[in-house]
């Protein structure tokens, strides 16, 4: 991960998978479970940092 806040991380992320910035929204507070089922998706050439 590099030095940039991870909200830029994040946004970044969402646009070079081709949201738009009207497709998504981000939140202060964070989906425990939803977060748990993104992380299990995740392939294992995931580079995963928490």
């Amino acid at each position: 991960m590099s030095d940039r806040p991870l909200l830029l991380e994040i946004i970044t992320a969402l646009e070079e998978q081709g949201f738009d910035r009207d497709e998504y929204q981000l939140q202060w507070m964070i989906d425990a479970e939803a977060l748990k089922r993104l992380v299990d998706s995740m392939g294992p050439q995931t580079d995963l940092e928490v």
